[in-house]
């Protein structure tokens, strides 16, 4: 009904299941047409979380149960499978926020949080080239170089 980062979350979760199949999860071609997809895979959601602003009625739809994910996409790890159940929930206040999705299992193998990264290669300088992330809360994400990084940052691109 309204754009906000959930949106994102929802749009993350697709890109993840296309890069199990190859093929959209969800390929609508309007409106309804997009909802009765979703609901064919992940179940018709309940009166209590259908919006009450908006404007498709929840009445128009069967109801019908959720499939399995393993089921459409068997090749999908467990750690993904969970994680991509989190991204695709109906409600948007209860889908997995950006935070706890980066902190999400599936990604333990990878190390570091992605805002751990240095952009320089030199030890000494590493600690004024991070950037920082002062909040992820969904409605706000500071990540700010300090001016120090940005004149390490810019002798390293000049020097390569």
């Amino acid at each position: 009904t309204s754009y906000a980062t959930p949106v994102d979350i929802w749009s993350c979760g697709c890109i993840l299941a296309e890069l199990f199949t190859r093929k959209p999860l969800f390929p609508g071609k309007y409106e309804t047409d997009q909802l009765a997809r979703i609901f064919s895979v992940l179940g018709t959601p309940s009166v209590a979380d259908w919006p009450e602003e908006s404007p498709i009625l929840r009445n128009n739809f069967v109801n019908i149960s959720p499939q399995q994910l393993t089921d459409l996409i068997p090749e999908i790890d467990p750690l993904a499978k969970d994680l991509l159940e989190k991204m695709l929930v109906f409600d948007p206040s209860k889908r997995i926020t950006a935070q706890a999705a980066l902190e999400h299992p599936y990604f333990a193998d990878y190390g570091l949080s992605p805002h751990d990264i240095s952009t320089s290669s030199s030890s000494d300088a590493s600690n004024t080239t991070k950037s920082s992330v002062s909040d992820m809360s969904d409605s706000s994400i500071n990540t700010s170089i300090s001016s120090e990084a940005n004149s390490s940052i810019a002798s390293d691109k000049s020097a390569g």
